[in-house]
């Protein structure tokens, strides 16, 4: 969950392309997570944005 958790904390920082970084690491990590879902919708959002 620490990249998970830092992702967030670099798109509340307005540092996107870490952000999609950490949560990609998140994801691969540990893709079975429950968080891991949610993850991929935050990418998908913010490929749509940035």
């Amino acid at each position: 969950d620490v990249y998970y958790q830092l992702g967030i904390l670099y798109i509340s920082a307005d540092e996107i392309a870490r952000a999609k970084e950490l949560l990609e690491m998140f994801i691969s990590k540990d893709p079975d997570n429950e968080k891991a879902s949610l993850a991929r919708e935050i990418l998908k959002s913010l490929n749509r944005e940035f």
